[in-house]
This record gives structure tokens, C-alpha cells and sequence, in this order.
């Protein structure tokens, strides 16, 4: 972390200039932004009631839980008239709850054997019948996967992913509730994280910690990091670990949180491998920006995005100065965390009034208390899988113990959760 008259200097740099003046750009809305995975075929999407594609997203659960919403990039389509054409695009389609959790374990539908499920991870080509319910929304009644003429080498390698995910929940489940956070921190899968728990992290302030970031790419940064350092020479430990975030990042998905952890990443390594010197987090943050909306610009508007940027902004430009403030009367350590937790709290503030209507101001406190407990739970969870993979049967010793620590954090979690809330009643 730079000193906080150095970021001053260095928020005139020509990246962090770039990045304000595109952000403004693109929020005021002086130039809107183009689509560029917009529906193309020569039939009329309103009339359609069958589409095949390729899955490019992890299937997210609806609130009402009888649906999951995924996104498939088009290859063909077809009509109320049964008429055929190939297609193009991205569109979400909302698919049964019942189709795709027949072989995940623990659910109602699992033991239905003459259910059919479907696959649909990334990588897997569909083909759905239904309705169009909007613009960019594909109701599907029936969905089955289908095979492709020619099946790439990066095809195959998704799903092998989409396989390993399944089989990560069903270790993850034989870990009871504590399996299911652990779950969600590590994979973004949250169909066995507890709701009620679920609902406390939210009221707490701690909604982020639950949605995968840069945060959780660092501590498994960190792990790979300290690791082979202590095997290999330190400049093949920074490959292993850029390797590492790598795989990371593609088993859990590139949502937008985590892919601009991913960016920083990448940037950072670049940085250090050329010797560039005196670049900041700043800057990196900026680049990172930049990048992003050139890859992805359909993330601009997503709030994972916009407080993504805006809480890590917040702390790279804030927390020195507070910091300063905190350091007379507290510890190092224990001011470092708050003010940073307030930078990125002053910052996101606004966003969450505006998106969610509410803001717990609660959160300044309990993401300094909590982080250090959830920490500890990753490291163990990660340390626990190794050993159970390794020695089958110490599965019920290592769920007994992160249990213990999952109870830990439910507590604390669940005495923040009570803390009241700042609404604008709409």
C-alpha cells in the first residue's frame, strides 16, 4: 500500500484519467452500450419455442427456488411453425429446479430415478422447449443436452470441470451446513448454504463476503504462494501460483467480482515480471477497469460490478488517511482493517442505497470481525479436503471440526445481523 500523498500524485496518471473518464462516460450514458451479444437470426425472437447453445455461465437459483437462471450462447433456434434457422446471441433461459438437481445429492428430486436431469454447467450444448417471457428471457419446459459433431479440447476440459463441480458438492454436502458455506466461499454455489444464515451475512453488512471476489482469489493466492515458495525457487512459485489463480478462477466462474480480482492479478504479475516500478494498486485497479469493459462491457451494469470497483477503490484512496486518524489510539494492525473496511464502506454506501435500497452501517465492524474467522475456515476447509481426498475415512472427523467453526461464525454473524438497518423506505 502506497502512502496516501503518493495516490494523490498518481491519480492524475493517464490509466486512472482514462478509467474516470470512461466510467462517466458509460454511467451518464452519453454513449450507450452496445450490446454485442444481442439475438440474430431471421426468425422472430418473440415466436420462439425451441433454442440450442452452449452454456456460458453457472446456473443460479430463482428466489422462488422452482427455476435456475443460466445465460447459452445461440447456434440455432425454432418457430411456432416449426421452422429451423441457426441463430445467434446470448439470452438467459430459466430451467427446472427438478431437471437439474436429479444428481446433486441431498435434493428432493435425486431420488427420483426416472427423473431426467441435464447438465448444465459451462461448456454443456442444450437444446430447450418453452416460451419467451421477455426481451432476453427463454422460459424452458424441457431441456436435454445434446451432442455436438465437433467436440474441442477446451469443450471436453469444461466439462470435466462441470463434473468435478458436481462431485465438489457431494463432498461438500457429506460436510453437513458447515460443507455448504464452505461451498459457497469456495465455488459460488450456494444451493446448500443456509438461508436463514444467508439472510444474517446480508442484514450484517457482509453480503461480500459471500459473493466470490478478490478477496477470496487472494487467500488462495496466498496458499499457493507460501507453498511452493517453500518447495520451488521464488520465480517458479509466482508461475505456480499465477497457475493456481488461474484454475481457480475458471472452477469457480468469471463473475464480475471475481474476474476483476482476476484482472488485478494478472496485471500485478505482468508488473513484477517486466520490472516496472513505482506502479500502484491504483493504477492497477484502473488498468483493470479498462480491460474489463473492453472484454465484458455487458458487466457495467451488473451491482457485483459497480461495488466491486467501488469498495476496492474505497480503500486504496481512503484508507491511508483514516488509517492515520485510527493508528494514534489503536493498533497497527486493528486500524489498517477498520479504515479500510471504512473506505470501502464509504464508497459502496451509496450503491447499495441506490440498487437495494438499504445499507448496514454495521458492516464497518463486522467484515473487521468476521474476516480473520472466515479466513481461518477457508484455510481449514482447504486443508481438510486435501486430507479427506488423501484419507476417506477422516471425512466425519474433518466435518465435526469445521462444524465447530461454522458455528463460530453463525454467532457472530447472527448478533451483527441484529443491528439495525439503513433503509430509504422505497
Amino acid at each position: 500500500m502506497v502512502k496516501n500523498s503518493k495516490i494523490n500524485l498518481k491519480l492524475f496518471h493517464p490509466l486512472v484519467l482514462a478509467s474516470i473518464f470512461i466510467a462517466a462516460i458509460f454511467y451518464s450514458k452519453v454513449i450507450p452500450v452496445k450490446n454485442r451479444n444481442a439475438y440474430f437470426s431471421l426468425l422472430d425472437f418473440s415466436n420462439l419455442t425451441e433454442i440450442s447453445g452452449c452454456v456460458v455461465s453457472n446456473p443460479v437459483k430463482s428466489s422462488t427456488g422452482k427455476y435456475y437462471r443460466l445465460k447459452i450462447r445461440l447456434s440455432e433456434a425454432k418457430d411456432k411453425k416449426d421452422i429451423k434457422a441457426s441463430a445467434e446471441g446470448i439470452i438467459q433461459i430459466l430451467v427446472p429446479a427438478a431437471q437439474i438437481e436429479a444428481h446433486f445429492p441431498g435434493k428432493l428430486f435425486t431420488a427420483v430415478k426416472d427423473n431426467k436431469y441435464v447438465l448444465c454447467e459451462q461448456g454443456s450444448f442444450l437444446r430447450a422447449n418453452g416460451k419467451i417471457l421477455d426481451e432476453n428471457l427463454f422460459l424452458a419446459e424441457n431441456v436435454e443436452n445434446i451432442i455436438t459433431k465437433k467436440t474441442n479440447f477446451f469443450q471436453k476440459f469444461l466439462r470435466i470441470r462441470a463434473i468435478f463441480r458436481i462431485q465438489f458438492r457431494r463432498l461438500m454436502y457429506a460436510w453437513g451446513a458447515a460443507g455448504g458455506l464452505l461451498l459457497a466461499l469456495l465455488s459460488g454455489i450456494r444451493e446448500y448454504t443456509d438461508g436463514a444464515l444467508g439472510e444474517n451475512f446480508k442484514n450484517a453488512g457482509l453480503s461480500h463476503v459471500l459473493a466470490l471476489s478478490g478477496m477470496h482469489l487472494n487467500l488462495f493466492s496466498g496458499i499457493a504462494g507460501k507453498s511452493a515458495k517453500k518447495i520451488i525457487s521464488e520465480k517458479k512459485a509466482m508461475i505456480f501460483q499465477l497457475v493456481s489463480v488461474v484454475l481457480f478462477v475458471f472452477f469457480a466462474g468469471f463473475s464480475p467480482s471475481l474476474f476483476r480480482g482476476f484482472l488485478c492479478t494478472i496485471i500485478s504479475f505482468v508488473a513484477i515480471m517486466l520490472k516496472l516500478k513505482n506502479f500502484s494498486m491504483i493504477q492497477v485497479l484502473s488498468a483493470s477497469f479498462l480491460v474489463h469493459v473492453s472484454l465484458k462491457p455487458e458487466d457495467l451494469f451488473e451491482a457485483a460490478f459497480v461495488l466491486s470497483y467501488s469498495a476496492l477503490a474505497g480503500i486504496l484512496l481512503m484508507s491511508e488517511f483514516l488509517k492515520f486518524l485510527f493508528i494514534i489510539k489503536t493498533p497497527e494492525k486493528l486500524a489498517g482493517s477498520i479504515s479500510a473496511s471504512m473506505g470501502a464502506q464509504f464508497f459502496t454506501a451509496p450503491i447499495s442505497l441506490k440498487l437495494m435500497n438499504s445499507f448496514a452501517p454495521i458492516g464497518i465492524i463486522s467484515t473487521v470481525v468476521i474476516s480473520p474467522l472466515i479466513t481461518i475456515f477457508i484455510y481449514s476447509g482447504l486443508f481438510l479436503i486435501i486430507i479427506c481426498l488423501i484419507f476417506p475415512f477422516l471425512v466425519p472427523a474433518a466435518a465435526f471440526f469445521l462444524k465447530i467453526l461454522y458455528n463460530l461464525i453463525a454467532f457472530v454473524v447472527t448478533i451483527f445481523a441484529k443491528f439495525p438497518l439503513y433503509s430509504t423506505g422505497t
